[in-house]
């Protein structure tokens, strides 16, 4: 991992340096997929899209900075740590949609054969340190930290 990437994406996951692994952000491309959500199914399916290719993009992103190998990995143990602009309480695990259409990102980038219980232990969901206010800016990110736990296919 770079050292810039390190220190910004230290304070959301410290555990991450003495577990090792790989650490990726991505930013939110559009607004949140959740559980609870009552989106017409169209609408939630172009998000659902965006979030993918979020996740194809950044795993493209963290490959040319090194912080990710090119060759897929045979199995993993995947946490996705999700950062929100505010403090209001949440239940991380209603982000799933979220996480599974990222998962399915990295799995069409080849970050891992296949996202099933053969390949990928979890996506567990927790919640991560809060980002600033910006009006402007994405509604949070996600930062997904890959430990390996077998050898690369």
């Amino acid at each position: 991992m770079s050292p810039t990437t390190y220190v910004r994406l230290a304070p959301v996951c410290a555990c991450a340096r003495h577990l090792g692994g790989h650490l990726v952000p991505i930013p939110a491309p559009t607004q949140w997929l959740t559980s609870n959500g009552r989106e017409h199914r169209q609408v939630r399916a172009r998000m659902t899209k965006l979030w993918r290719q979020a996740g194809r993009v950044a795993v493209a992103a963290a490959r040319l900075r090194g912080d990710l190998p090119v060759a897929p990995l045979d199995l993993v143990h995947v946490t996705a740590y999700i950062r929100w602009r505010d403090r209001r309480r949440r239940d991380p695990a209603n982000w799933w949609p979220t996480v599974k259409a990222i998962a399915d990102g990295m799995t069409d980038a080849g970050v891992w054969p296949d996202d099933d219980s053969g390949h990928v232990i979890g996506p567990d969901m927790r919640a991560g340190l809060v980002l600033p206010r910006d009006p402007y800016g994405p509604v949070g990110e996600v930062i997904v930290h890959i430990v390996p736990l077998g050898g690369e296919s």
